[in-house]
């Protein structure tokens, strides 16, 4: 059975910040530099500014070897690609070290205006003036579009704005999409919205550049509100199917909360971590989420340049509904991770769907020590084998991983 890097999934996951929001509690910079950097993700996800706030957190980040995908600028905003260019050599000495993409217009698809050809100049500009500052080693990546399901501008839906918006493929590097699964399992949509996006970007690598549930259980409206546990349950497989299918990077939306006393505001409730009081000095909560993702990461972790890789004589038996992948790691190990694309709640109703579990059948082709972890659960085993030709793994509704030594 084949491998990939274990490393590889760590460096393909990054979160959402706005350490330019500065009412809310992402002016609070060192909680939220702690929290980056506790949770294990190299890469984050903001917009460039002028702010010296937004200049200090990029810098500490890069710091601390996380880097930074920048939205370089907004529909309507003034501000030409020139000047964030400008910005990006101005405030930081070494710019290869702090940004690791930068992105063109964020949904500009979203404010029910007329936004196609703004889009397509600003894009080609940035890639104009990044060139022209000799930073053509940070890709141009390209504008992510909002989920409209009917009644947009130009272009009544995603896909036919998509399609209005068009072939991109000259100034971007990497294509770029948006995938809120919306309640449903973590593989809901991500085929679809990346398929609408090879109409910009052809056959180029693509990022998802924001993906997650909201939590707001109270919230009424045109979407469906996910429990926080069951958010824990399916961030790790929301990774895994984005690197399943070749996603570059995968950044999870958002990191903070914002505080909001009704339970029922769907853009306060993104969050990994939860906001539970006014009082800037409260402590905050580190949701469900925050916790699988940190365990994901924590498993996987391999830090170090490329090496080469090599698959072990095994089989891995199961459902036809049965995922995988098998990473290796420096020392010689292999993680092999198991999932299964099923629903774990019920939106309709409200309430948790029970799983029924399947097993999947791991056989060597000489005795193994394995270990089983379950990043919804916890960084260490939750189960070891010794000297093992074959171990029998019940896999429900979480992530399981084996390593296997």
């Amino acid at each position: 059975m084949p491998a990939s890097q274990a490393d590889s999934v760590v460096n393909m996951v990054g979160v959402n910040t706005h350490v330019n929001w500065r009412t809310t509690v992402y002016a609070q910079d060192q909680r939220v530099m702690d929290l980056v950097r506790d949770l294990g993700v190299r890469h984050v996800r903001d917009r460039i500014t002028k702010l010296a706030a937004t200049r200090a957190a990029f810098s500490e980040l890069a710091k601390s070897g996380v880097k930074v995908q920048g939205v370089c600028g907004a529909l309507g905003d003034p501000q030409s690609m020139s000047e964030v260019m400008s910005e990006v050599v101005a405030g930081y000495s070494d710019p290869f070290s702090v940004f690791s993409g930068f992105e063109g217009l964020n949904e500009p698809n979203n404010d029910a205006v007329p936004w196609v050809d703004e889009t397509r100049a600003k894009l080609r500009d940035l890639r104009i003036e990044r060139d022209l500052r000799g930073l053509n080693r940070i890709p141009v990546i390209g504008p992510a579009l909002a989920r409209v399901n009917g009644g947009g501008v130009e272009g009544d839906t995603t896909e036919g704005q998509s399609t209005a918006l068009g072939d991109l493929t000259d100034v971007l590097d990497l294509g770029n999409v948006h995938v809120y699964p919306r309640v449903q399992t973590p593989s809901a949509d991500i085929d679809r919205f990346v398929a609408y996006q090879r109409l910009v970007c052809g056959n180029k690598p693509i990022v998802c550049s924001e993906g997650g549930y909201f939590t707001a259980m109270d919230y009424v409206g045109g979407a469906w509100p996910t429990p926080v546990d069951v958010v824990g349950t399916y961030l790790p497989r929301m990774v895994m199917e984005h690197w399943l299918r070749g996603t570059t990077r995968f950044f999870a939306y958002e990191l903070m909360d914002r505080y909001d006393a009704t339970n029922s505001d769907r853009l306060s409730s993104f969050g990994l971590v939860g906001v539970p009081s006014e009082d800037p000095a409260a402590p905050w909560t580190k949701k469900p989420g925050y916790r699988a993702l940190k365990n994901l990461l924590s498993i996987m972790a391999d830090p170090g340049g490329s090496h080469k890789v090599a698959g072990i004589p095994m089989t891995v038996t199961g459902g036809t509904d049965l995922r995988k992948g098998l990473f290796a790691k420096r020392d010689g190990s292999r993680y092999l991770a198991v999932w299964r694309d099923v629903s774990c709640y019920d939106a309709l109703n409200r309430t948790l769907t029970p799983v029924q579990a399947t097993t999947a059948t791991l056989t060597f082709d000489t005795r193994r020590t394995v270990s089983v972890y379950s990043p919804t659960v916890s960084a260490t085993p939750v189960a070891s084998y010794a000297a093992a030709t074959s171990v029998k793994l019940s896999v429900g509704g979480e992530l399981l991983i084996a390593r296997i030594g």
